[in-house]
């Protein structure tokens, strides 16, 4: 393979970037803290959803009948799995407007087997470069180490409806898991409990999951309504009688900007942070912590940090522990 590859965040920003810098326009990436129909209604059109989870082994059947109906890549790269997550979302929806990278990609790797287009992803340097830009930074450099069995190996799959059917696409498989027929409508609804049943299996002993949509990105919707309400507004003041509907589509036109603002202060901020990951800290890190070595602070922030995060991590358990007996009671 043409290089190694980083582990990546499982951070919307970073997403909504990663894929923005692959040449994909109108995408955003959201995380979903609520399954609930309501909160998903809310996001929609969601193209696909990614899912990040401590990894174990799992037995479900996959259909390799699907393999040549749909873009599946076996993942035979190292910390590849966080981009073959987005790739198999991206790839399989019609509807998304890839850009001239990825269309080629997924032009030349059509007729490829999954392992082909796995080692595909591995050896295009596009693709790769994108993905290493958010390289977490790290005080010393050191050389690329497997995993064992006694560590905590974190794994990005993807959930996408895919010619009918609700497709779960893990890259460590040797094909897609079919979970069944699905409908645009319908398959955010088919997925919630496939996801929840994933997570009862860790039962209380893992509370490390995350799930983020890819979404279509409201911007341009907000504009054309914008577009339309202030066409209206010009109708309306033309006729005095219709003061009473003037003032009530100009509070239309307050809300849509409302919207633009809360979604250009999101844009900014994860453009933000993202400029705070690509930052080398750590030169600033170890001379704050000569400091408070040197004024005898560093031993009792260190403690005081480490029953912060022991807090959290209880109240997170209890959290977890008590929702899930919630839904234990009510099935």
């Amino acid at each position: 393979m043409s290089g190694s590859w980083t582990t990546i965040e499982s951070d919307p920003g970073v997403f909504t970037q990663l894929i923005k810098e692959m040449g994909v326009e109108g995408i955003l990436v959201e995380e979903i803290y609520d399954l609930s129909e309501e909160f998903l209604e809310t996001l929609k059109p969601v193209y696909g959803l990614i899912f990040l989870f401590n990894w174990v082994h799992n037995d479900a059947a996959v259909d390799m009948n699907a393999i040549n109906k749909m873009f599946f890549a076996k993942q035979k790269v190292n910390n590849a799995c966080a981009t073959q997550a987005i790739l198999g979302i991206l790839l399989n929806r019609k509807e998304i407007k890839l850009g001239a990278e990825l269309e080629s990609f997924k032009e030349i790797t059509k007729d490829l087997d999954p392992t082909m287009k796995g080692i595909a992803i591995g050896e295009n340097d596009h693709i790769r470069k994108v993905h290493n830009s958010f390289k977490t930074q790290e005080p010393f450099e050191s050389d690329e180490r497997m995993a064992t069995s006694k560590d905590d190996v974190f794994h990005f799959i993807s959930y996408v409806p895919v010619n009918g059917s609700l497709m779960e696409i893990d890259g460590l498989k040797e094909g897609p898991v079919n979970h069944g027929e699905c409908t645009e409508e319908n398959w955010l609804s088919k997925v919630k409990p496939v996801i929840e049943k994933r997570i009862a299996q860790y039962q209380t002993s893992e509370i490390r999951f995350n799930l983020m949509a890819v979404t279509k990105d409201p911007l341009e919707g907000y504009q054309k309504e914008m577009k339309e309400i202030s066409q209206k507004i010009h109708e309306l003041e033309k006729d005095e009688s219709k003061i009473a509907e003037l003032e009530a589509a100009k509070m239309d036109k307050q809300d849509i900007l409302d919207k633009i603002h809360m979604h250009e202060a999101k844009l900014n901020r994860y453009s933000v942070e993202n400029a705070r990951r690509r930052h080398n800290w750590f030169p600033l890190i170890i001379e704050l912590l000569k400091v408070l070595a040197k004024n005898g602070k560093l031993e009792p922030a260190i403690k005081e940090s480490q029953e912060k995060t022991k807090k959290r991590k209880e109240a997170k358990r209890q959290q977890l522990a008590k929702a899930n007996a919630s839904s234990s009671s009510s099935s």
